[in-house]
């Protein structure tokens, strides 16, 4: 595209603008982002658009079966809002159904999918485009002209087996019955079938119309509990950011039931520490962060669910008795290995010179989500009942239409009422700690956007096991090592996320950057 600039360079995606900004983890979503800017539309309209094409290109990811947080800056009011289009538990829900656990895959493991009902809600309220505009991309690219991309085949193969016992899954994802490889068309006649259907008629027909009615049907055939009633009484919900200041910025995130407020709660307990010690070296202060995010987790993991059902207030989790608990867990613990839980996500930033933002994370939650994929509507399911507690009683329990606990984390930050920087990655619960890392790298070591994503980061896996890259020096290695940690040294960049991130400089430029530790493209106007 010609009015775009773009650089890159090294292990970043960059580029400079002065009209608007855009990076996603998938070339085509980008793409797609930014001829809607170029040709008028919103920077909602463009996340939309670049949103669709992720459900297309990046299954393993995300889908219009999955769900999405999302937090919009409205450049004119200064406002930053935010949308939960995460999904709810079928009314057929009972506990006696999971009491031997949940289900991770198949039927009885999605909730309802929200992320169609959350770009409808954007829509309304901050589009400019019409909404047919807005999926013709998506529409093309699934019925013929996708490709099969690196990451996909890579999660193909390490998902063979389960993706082999579904019948939608084994058709689309194998050709001869031999898994698609990096490069193969990725072809999705019904799923094109669907978002056209939905383009032409709107975001209800995946809900009230035929296609709802016959992807419900499907489910229920197969022992599902998600009926078409739960889809026609889904509704995406606008709420409250949760903001936090930290040396002059103004952090927000989206509210329980995202885990979005531990990434401030390690931030404020971060930031709690003499800087002389925090940043002495690198050493030093990935031990702080990981002892911060140990303790944070045990101080406050268990409290976030549905916000109806939580026991302590977003005021108490960020209040000093909470810093302090973190401090005194910090000084006293040992690093421990408890597991935490791991997904599929893709993300989309966008902003524009005027001050407008959009920032979606959006997911299926496990690669793949439930492995269970619709033929007749192309849709694959996700697998968020996963993320619910079985045991009755906690504040993440399985209830009929509640939204579980959620690792989804998209992030706005404002500087004396401007636009500062719009961020997120992928990465289930390590969301909130490579947040904390680059959130620090940026407001307190002062780094650009392409130097704070490229700098050297850690990550837990989902036994909850420490890992870090593998060029990390090895007397910093050892030095942790010393710490009680036993970190892994993990040659494969997916455990570390795919950082996008738009910056508002003082001059009124826009500079974007995007990890290459996955694929991911940064585009500018």
């Amino acid at each position: 595209m010609s009015s775009a600039s773009r650089i890159d360079q090294g292990a970043v995606s960059q580029a400079n603008g002065k009209r608007a900004a855009v990076a996603s983890g998938d070339r085509d979503a980008a793409n797609a982002a930014l001829k809607m800017l170029s040709g008028g539309g919103s920077v909602a309209d463009a996340a939309i658009a670049a949103s669709a094409v992720l459900c297309v290109t990046m299954p393993h990811a995300t889908s219009i079966g999955g769900d999405a947080f999302f937090l919009i800056r409205d450049g004119a009011s200064g406002t930053v809002h935010a949308l939960n289009a995460s999904g709810t538990a079928p009314s057929a829900t009972t506990a006696e159904t999971f009491a031997d656990g949940m289900h991770q895959r198949g039927a009885l493991a999605p909730v309802v999918p929200g992320l169609v009902k959350g770009w409808e809600a954007l829509h309304h309220r901050f589009g400019r485009e019409p909404w047919s505009a807005l999926l013709a991309d998506a529409v093309a690219l699934a019925a013929d002209s996708a490709t099969v991309s690196p990451s996909l085949a890579q999660t193909i193969l390490a998902s063979e087996r389960q993706l082999r016992q579904d019948p939608g899954c084994a058709a689309l994802f194998f050709r001869n019955t031999v898994p698609l490889v990096a490069g193969e068309r990725l072809q999705q006649a019904a799923l094109a079938g669907t978002l056209h259907a939905i383009a032409r008629l709107g975001a209800d027909e995946l809900f009230n119309g035929a296609t709802g009615q016959a992807l419900a049907a499907n489910i229920a055939s197969a022992g599902g509990l998600l009926r078409h009633t739960d889809l026609q009484q889904y509704s995406a919900e606008w709420v409250q950011p949760v903001q936090s200041r930290l040396h002059g910025h103004e952090i927000s995130v989206a509210p329980p039931n995202s885990y979005g407020i531990l990434m401030l709660m390690q931030l404020q307990a971060l930031a709690g520490i003499a800087p002389d010690r925090l940043l002495a070296d690198t050493a030093s202060r990935m031990t702080f962060q990981m002892r911060c995010m140990r303790a944070t987790f045990d101080v406050a993991l268990k409290e976030i669910g549905d916000p109806r059902d939580m026991k302590k207030t977003i005021e108490q989790l960020l209040d000093t008795a909470s810093i302090e608990k973190i401090h005194a867990r910090m000084a006293a613990m040992l690093p421990d290995a408890s597991p935490v839980p791991g997904g599929g996500t893709a993300c989309v930033t966008v902003a524009d010179a005027s001050g407008n933002a959009v920032c979606i994370v959006q997911s299926i939650f496990n690669p793949f989500g439930s492995h269970y994929l619709d033929p007749q509507t192309g849709v694959l399911l996700n697998n968020r009942m996963f993320g619910f507690d079985h045991v009755p009683g906690r504040v993440n329990s399985i209830a009929p239409g509640k939204r579980s606990a959620h690792t989804l984390n998209p992030v706005i930050v404002t500087k004396a009422g401007k636009l500062r920087w719009v961020y997120a990655s992928p990465g289930g619960i390590s969301q909130t700690v490579t947040g904390t890392q680059i959130m620090m790298n940026l407001i307190l070591r002062g780094m650009g956007p392409a130097t704070a994503i490229e700098d050297s980061r850690w990550a837990v896996d989902r036994g909850g096991n420490i890992l870090v890259e593998p060029d990390l020096d090895e007397d910093i290695v050892q030095s942790l090592a010393g710490a009680g940690f036993s970190p892994r040294r993990e040659s494969d960049g997916y455990s570390f996320g795919s950082a996008t991130m738009i910056e508002s400089c003082d001059d009124g430029s826009l500079c974007v950057a995007a990890d290459r530790r996955r694929q991911a493209c940064a585009l500018a106007l």
